[in-house]
């Protein structure tokens, strides 16, 4: 008489993971940005790096794979949450998430102000009798076709007021977001000299 036996398994305590997103700054550039690595912790162990394909394998050759979703182009969206939004554990095609207990945890994804400089133009005038100003202006700093519409505002007409201030007094983004920049503004200035003395008899 013969008889089979059975052959059973379970799973163990469940290994605890803790799966955080990875958090990122950038200066704004116009472009959007992601961050997809995270950090593992096993069993309360030090962090290890995972990186952007999201695939770590333990020791027994189970294969962990993360989706980490998060994206962030303007600084009004700071903050944003960089999430894991998925998570498999597989031993070749078999499922074995079971045997682990996992946590995870958001990142955050952070775009600063980038530094924009408005500039008032400068220029020297040699005196002729007339009132002399000059409107124009530089800016520096801005991304793609964002652009500024700045108002100058300076006049001179004599030597004995050089030199005059040429005043920056305000500016708006025709396109392009006021919070994406750190703006600042500087005056220009306009002088005035007198041209070869004219010979009187």
């Amino acid at each position: 008489t013969t008889a089979d036996g059975t052959l059973t398994m379970s799973y163990d305590t469940a290994v605890a993971l803790t799966l955080t997103a990875d958090s990122d700054t950038w200066t704004y550039d116009g472009n959007a940005h992601t961050k997809d690595s995270y950090q593992l912790s096993i069993a309360g162990g030090a962090a290890i790096a995972v990186g952007a394909d999201g695939t770590y394998t333990f020791d027994n050759g189970d294969v962990l794979t993360a989706v980490v979703d998060g994206t962030i182009t303007n600084v009004a969206e700071s903050d944003a949450a960089n999430a894991i939004t998925g998570y498999t554990i597989m031993n070749g095609t078999q499922d074995v998430s079971s045997a682990y207990a996992v946590t995870t945890n958001n990142g955050t994804l952070t775009v600063t102000p980038k530094a924009v400089t408005v500039t008032a133009a400068s220029e020297a005038f040699k005196y002729d009798g007339a009132a002399h100003a000059n409107a124009n202006y530089t800016v520096t700093g801005l991304v793609g076709s964002d652009a500024i519409s700045a108002v100058v505002t300076g006049s001179i007409t004599y030597v004995s007021e050089s030199p005059v201030t040429n005043a920056l007094t305000g500016y708006e983004f025709t396109t392009g977001t006021l919070t994406n920049y750190n703006v600042t503004t500087a005056d220009g200035t306009l002088t005035m000299s007198y041209d070869t003395a004219v010979a009187l008899t």
